[in-house]
């Protein structure tokens, strides 16, 4: 047997060991991380929703172009949500729903450890100092703690492949490494672009210490890195254009105020504590961290630092080691290290002025360079690992000396890490909650709105986070709050999105500011009241009654003090109608006033439309096919009216009557409308941006130039035989 082999194996099978037994709750059953926020849970209202809607397209090779069940309907490609990132696309094609989620976590830790361990040995790191490293990378609080934000988790796993290739582009000056970084880099952009920018900020940075060389090698690494930004947004573009054209639509197109950045979500200098306690200033998981005073305490999973107690105390030993020695690679990234600490510091350092310019001022949460500065600390500790294990004593004492190393690091971080996150059976997740029994089959394909939800769920999450919670964040599942109904075919009002269109981002706001509470009584205006019936809204959630009596009550569930009540609204209309009255309107301030009026439910309120009269006339529609990314329907009018469809308007729709093209006017802010003709008319609806199209091409050739850059010593070899 060829033992050289397997120790040469060993490392990774340790990796994928301490991998498997942290995830076995995940796997036995199969379940998923729930994680509760404030008001909501990024895992259950957007990740896991999401998700159902990729691996049920994935299957069937498709792309999931516009979800039509939350909000009024988003182009869900569009919203950066890892459509593209390979591992996700292998495991939810192969594998049912219920099993690819877990795997996707483990999918996350096994690369973490594994790009980790090759990029140190690039850094000439010994086998032992390797493994220490990929471990403590792996189960840093970098990773374990984005278990509620997997796509952070997915990128920063990512990180030290794109540091890997891109030294050793710096070391050969071979080309086919920056196309490697490229490509690694494209994955990170598809997983989160801000950890993307962040990255690319300190891969620019590696170039410094050649800035004293020849003017040759400045021009070569100079032209290189543009290269590799270039090949970088060609291999991307296929998620890069409809995301920058969704931004275009959304209140983030100019960027956002650099005051909030710094301020929202804070970094405190007392928060570095927590990489020597992750628990010194509080837990999120028993509520001691939770306070809805997110300006003065930041958020727990973004402000908590923490890579194991030995490498910490080992990475501030090799950070005096290496000042002392000059080691270049490890003095650059103890730089690196600081200042990912004083970006990450906000408002609390000097650098925060570097927040009003782009790309920095696209982002939220500045806190996140920390997690930067866990990957430089991990590699520092490996650093100072390699250099304990170098001063031998003898063999047998040195590895004494790395077991013990070892078992200290694995029992502190899974001591740390091993309960804190909370699962929940994927199977239970997409059972439908109790309230949904009482909606009749044929009234779900209308639309249901949640009124007032994050009040409970903040109760108990402030006071006592999820330990002992999780039948109550469960039975809050009631609420039915956006993007969470998607996983039972019900469709929402509501939406969690990331980008927003301004239309959609009025719509909710119109829609919000006409309900108040008073006396536990909840009161809805004619602003409100109006929107709801046109947008099809036919279903009411409430934590308290309403007492406009136009809705009619159907039931309540009830755990504990905690109750949801079921509200009918007999006025919703359909989700396609024809009207032969309209108003002309040009600004917000006028829809607003329009949608108070009493008799809007008979007016279509049109957008820069010449103001006319038509006949009022009679219609039937039927024949209506709803398909992810089109619709179609028969409609037959007596006069000539406007067809309603009550989905976002919003570039990328198409539409034609009877086989020919027609034109779509904005409606009543966030809706489509065509004008159609007297008689019988087959209409089509279809969701086709161009930007897709476009990314698609510029993607294919850019995955072209790569192949071509990588293989082009082979290739040449093989034209060459013909010559």
């Amino acid at each position: 047997m060829d033992f050289s082999r397997l120790n040469r194996f060993f490392p990774f099978f340790l990796i994928a060991a301490f991998s498997i037994i942290f995830l076995l709750n995940l796997f036995l059953p199969p379940s998923a991380y729930v994680n509760p926020d404030f008001g909501l849970s990024d895992p259950l209202h957007i990740w896991l929703p999401n998700k159902y809607v990729y691996s049920q397209n994935i299957k069937k090779l498709e792309i999931p172009l516009w979800e039509m069940r939350a909000g009024n309907g988003f182009p869900i490609h569009a919203e950066l949500l890892d459509m593209y990132y390979l591992p996700n696309l292998l495991i939810f094609f192969v594998l049912p729903f219920n099993y690819a989620i877990p795997t996707s976590y483990l999918a996350i830790y096994l690369i973490a450890g594994t790009t980790m361990y090759f990029l140190l040995k690039n850094l000439g790191l010994r086998k032992g100092a390797r493994l220490l490293g990929s471990l403590s990378f792996m189960f840093s609080a970098a990773i374990v703690l984005r278990a509620q934000h997997p796509n952070i988790a997915q990128a920063m796993a990512l990180v030290p492949a794109s540091f890997l290739f891109y030294f050793q582009f710096l070391k050969t000056e071979k080309f086919k490494y920056i196309v490697l970084a490229a490509v690694v880099s494209t994955q990170i952009l598809f997983s989160f672009p801000q950890i993307f920018f962040y990255n690319t900020l300190f891969l620019a940075a590696l170039n410094t210490p050649y800035l004293a060389k020849s003017k040759r090698t400045i021009l070569k690494i100079g032209i290189s890195f543009v290269i590799f930004i270039l090949l970088t947004i060609g291999l991307s573009s296929i998620q890069l254009l409809p995301s920058f054209e969704i931004t275009q639509f959304s209140n983030r197109n100019q960027g956002l105020d650099s005051k909030d950045i710094i301020s929202s979500f804070p970094y405190q200098p007392s928060n570095l504590l927590t990489f020597i306690n992750p628990y010194i200033l509080g837990k999120a998981a028993n509520g001691t961290y939770n306070s809805l005073d997110w300006q003065k305490y930041g958020l727990f999973w973004e402000n908590t630092a923490y890579i194991g107690l030995l490498p910490f105390l080992i990475f501030i030993l090799s950070s005096f080691v290496l000042l002392k020695n000059k080691q270049k690679t490890g003095v650059l990234i103890l730089i690196f290290f600081v200042i990912s600490v004083f970006m990450a510091l906000g408002k609390y350092a000097p650098t925060h002025i570097l927040f009003i310019f782009p790309p920095l001022n696209y982002f939220r949460v500045p806190a996140r360079f920390i997690l930067f500065a866990q990957f430089f600390a991990v590699i520092l500790f490996a650093f100072g690992a390699d250099w304990i294990l170098k001063k031998r004593i003898n063999k047998k004492f040195n590895t004494l000396l790395f077991i013990l190393m070892l078992t200290l690091l694995i029992g502190d971080l899974f001591m740390s890490w091993y309960n804190y996150n909370p699962t929940r059976p994927v199977k239970d997740l997409t059972i439908s909650p109790e309230i949904i029994s009482f909606i009749p089959q044929e009234d779900r394909s209308y639309r249901i709105y949640s009124l007032d939800m994050q009040g409970y769920w903040n109760k108990v999450f402030t006071k006592k986070g999820w330990q002992g919670e999780d039948d109550y964040y469960h039975f809050f599942l009631n609420s039915l709050s956006a993007d969470n109904n998607i996983l039972y075919g019900l469709n929402q009002i509501s939406s969690y999105q990331v980008l927003p269109s301004r239309r959609q981002t009025s719509l909710d706001s119109f829609i919000t500011s006409g309900i108040t509470v008073k006396n536990q009584k909840i009161n809805i205006n004619n602003v409100t009241k109006n929107l709801l019936n046109f947008y099809s809204v036919k279903y009411l959630i409430t934590t308290n009654e309403i007492e406009n009596k136009e809705y009619q009550k159907i039931t309540a569930v009830k755990k504990d003090e905690y109750k949801y009540y079921l509200y009918k609204n007999p006025s919703a209309q359909n989700l396609a109608e024809v009207y032969y009255d309209f108003k002309n309107v040009q600004t917000v301030n006028e829809y607003k006033k329009a949608f108070g009026e009493e008799n809007i439910a008979d007016t279509l309120l049109v957008e820069n439309l010449p103001q006319n009269s038509l006949e009022r006339g009679a219609y039937q529609i039927d024949q209506v096919k709803i398909k992810q990314n089109s619709f179609s329907l028969k409609a037959e009018t007596d006069k000539e009216g406007f067809l309603t469809i009550k989905q976002s308007y919003f570039p990328g729709w198409s539409a034609k009557i009877d086989g020919a093209g027609a034109k779509i006017n904005p409606v009543d802010l966030n809706a489509m409308a065509i004008k159609i003709g007297k008689g019988s008319h087959l209409v089509e609806f279809n969701y086709r941006p161009k930007t897709l199209t476009m990314g698609i091409l510029i993607t294919i050739l850019s995955v072209i130039i790569s192949m071509l850059i990588i293989f082009k010593t082979q290739a040449l070899k093989f034209f060459h035989g013909f010559i």
